[in-house]
């Protein structure tokens, strides 16, 4: 073989011969897996298990309904501290307005009384 065949190896592989399986020993196994399933599945339900059951599901009913209020409690924060900021800052701006309104209301003022100071 040359030196790159032995780095890529680029050769064909030799085809194996194909040998049949012996599926029916797989099958049997199956089957009678089937049967011993079916078998357990006719046995009734104790007490215990529908005890289990029902306090299993009762759980995961109860997990999913406290995380449901959580998420509820959490957005309405959330949206109260969102309006409470907004409210903030629109009166912080409606004071700062007022501050300048009554500032130029000065000046006017200031402009119409004497026409001197009117540039200081």
């Amino acid at each position: 073989m040359s030196v790159g065949n032995e780095i890529v190896n680029t050769s064909i592989p030799s085809v194996d011969t194909f040998v049949p399986e012996d599926h029916h020993s797989m099958w049997s196994q199956l089957r009678s897996d089937i049967d011993d399933l079916k078998q357990q599945s006719t046995r009734t339900l104790s007490v215990h298990d529908v005890h289990q059951y029902s306090v299993l599901y009762s759980l995961v009913a109860e997990a999913i309904l406290t995380g449901f209020i959580i998420l509820i409690i959490w957005i309405r924060r959330r949206r109260t501290q969102k309006l409470a900021l907004k409210s903030r800052l629109e009166s912080a701006s409606v004071g700062t307005a007022d501050c300048q309104a009554a500032a130029f209301t000065t000046k006017d003022h200031r402009e119409h009384i004497n026409p001197k100071r009117a540039f200081n």
